[in-house]
């Protein structure tokens, strides 16, 4: 029975702890062998025992010495370490148990080590304990530090000499095992002493690779901090402003604009100071959104939730309190591993010239208008999220007349004209475009009744009706209008623009300078019209 624990608990330690650490010279099919070898030499090892305990263990810890230089690659001195760890653990775990034995039986180790049935049972329980640890080491520590147990070989030597006297200790207590005598203290004093040399076996094993963490994290802190310093003068040259948060106290810990620190705001509350500016500086319209992005809570609670970074965009105001300049900010959280913070790092952009480029990409430049393809994407956009809504089509009477009679200079003062009158009489939240040449559309962004929407396309047909003169020749402009209004079943743009050209048609058929009212009716699709 002993035998065969004690070939399971030889072919564990072999496969599975010493081959984690060190590779094996041969195949590895004959860790059994090995493992059969040790049982051959535990059977001389339990005949020595009864005789003198402390050539036994020596023995065996040659034996096993001798095995693992024989058989392993590596250093020496790993592989001296590597024996006497097993070594130990025989030694401490059985003079726990025979010690343990004697306090439940009242009888002398010598008694428990001559009694062979005894004797067999303490040799069981402690290949059984052996196992039981080291099935316990394989799952605490991870595959990745075992080959580092031995990496520093200065470490290696402190173990093996801790080992050494451990060894020493235990063997040289052993003498009291031939004592006749039963003495609770002496007894109490081996299982003390077994318990504790086995606990700092294992706190050298837990340093070796404490010590090896503590070199990883300090290399690891090295390139974080100078990744950091690269990535923080890169980002003080490239960004207009960069801002340094406490994510837990509120504290500023850096404030640089434009590569100047701003000494005057480092220490001061992140709230106080974003307050003033979101108060005094930012746009009114972005102003509810801009204090729930930037708020130190929104910040904690995104990178709990595993969201390190976001960005939002605001318009600052100028200094003449008229125009505007379009910021971007990104937003970096990342805990501080050097000081135990979450820190928030705000990155701030100017993209004005961003916002210029995709406006003009956008913008009609004649007009000044939403171009063709803007228009519709924003109509349809809005379609995909509401059911409201009313579309102007405004098309220029005689507007061809003016470019082969006036020349297109005057063509082109009359589209600029219309785009003013256009901006001038629908309210800024609507979408105004230009969908080419003499053809204008405005959509309105939600319900207006019928005398409503009669009021402002008489008031635009009005100031449409205008005439423009060049060397004697003269020509009038008016407006044909269009007007569908969103119902149920219209989800796209193509649709409300189809319904709105007709009945800007209809106008044009009556004669121009009016207006047309799609009236939709399932059974006869009437448009009525009603003219200026």
């Amino acid at each position: 029975m002993f035998l065969i624990i004690f070939f399971i608990q030889n072919f564990i330690y072999l496969k599975h702890i010493v081959l984690k650490i060190i590779s094996i010279k041969i195949n590895e099919h004959y860790i059994y062998l090995l493992s059969f070898l040790n049982v051959i030499s535990s059977i001389i090892w339990l005949q020595l025992i009864p005789i003198s305990l402390f050539w036994a263990y020596l023995f065996l810890s040659v034996f096993y010495c001798l095995e693992i230089i024989l058989c392993y690659k590596g250093a020496l001195m790993n592989k001296i370490a590597i024996a006497l760890t097993i070594i130990i653990h025989l030694l401490c775990i059985t003079s726990i148990v025979n010690s343990l034995l004697c306090f439940i039986t009242h009888n002398t180790i010598n008694y428990i080590i001559n009694e062979s049935i005894l004797f067999m049972i303490t040799k069981i329980v402690t290949s059984l304990l052996c196992i039981f640890m080291m099935y316990i080491l394989i799952k605490l520590i991870p595959s990745k530090y075992w080959p580092k147990l031995v990496i520093n070989q200065d470490e290696i030597k402190i173990f093996v000499s801790l080992e050494i006297i451990t060894v020493a200790c235990m063997l040289s207590s052993s003498a009291a095992y031939h004592v006749d005598l039963f003495v609770k203290e002496h007894v109490f004093q081996q299982v003390i002493l077994g318990l504790s040399w086995l606990i700092v076996q294992y706190i050298g094993i837990f340093m070796l690779i404490g010590f090896e963490i503590l070199r990883e994290r300090k290399i690891n802190i090295e390139r974080t901090l100078q990744l950091d310093n690269i990535y923080k003068n890169a980002l003080i040259e490239q960004s207009d402003v960069i801002i340094q948060v406490d994510c837990k106290t509120g504290i500023i810990l850096n404030h640089i604009s434009k590569g100047i620190p701003n000494a005057h705001l480092i220490g001061l509350s992140y709230n106080q100071v974003i307050s003033d500016v979101i108060s005094n500086d930012i746009n009114v319209l972005d102003r509810e959104q801009i204090k729930k992005v930037s708020d130190l809570n929104y910040m904690l609670n995104c990178f709990k939730s595993g969201k390190s970074q976001y960005s939002f965009e605001y318009r600052l105001i100028e200094t003449n309190k008229t125009n505007f300049e379009w910021f971007k900010v990104n937003v970096i959280i990342k805990s501080d591993i050097t000081s135990n913070k979450i820190i928030a790092l705000l990155i701030i952009n100017n993209i004005q010239k961003e916002k210029d480029l995709i406006l003009k990409s956008e913008i009609d430049e004649l007009s000044g208008l939403y171009n063709k393809n803007t228009t519709a994407t924003f109509i349809q956009d809005y379609l995909n999220k509401n059911t409201d809504g009313i579309l102007f089509m405004i098309d220029v009477d005689n507007f061809k007349s003016v470019n082969d009679r006036l020349g297109h200079n005057i063509g082109d003062r009359v589209i600029e004209d219309v785009g003013r009158i256009l901006r001038y009489i629908f309210e800024e939240h609507n979408i105004i475009g230009r969908m080419g040449g003499d053809e204008f559309v405005v959509f309105i962004k939600n319900y207006m009744n019928e005398s409503k929407l009669e009021t402002i396309a008489t008031r635009l047909c009005r100031l449409m009706n205008k005439t423009y003169y060049n060397n004697n020749q003269h020509v009038t402009i008016s407006a044909s209008i269009g007007i569908a209004t969103v119902f149920e079943g219209i989800n796209n743009f193509r649709d409300i623009y189809i319904m709105a050209d007709a009945a800007m048609y209809r106008s044009k058929q009556k004669g121009k300078n009016t207006f047309t009212i799609y009236n939709y009716s399932p059974q006869l699709q009437l448009i009525s019209s009603k003219s200026s």
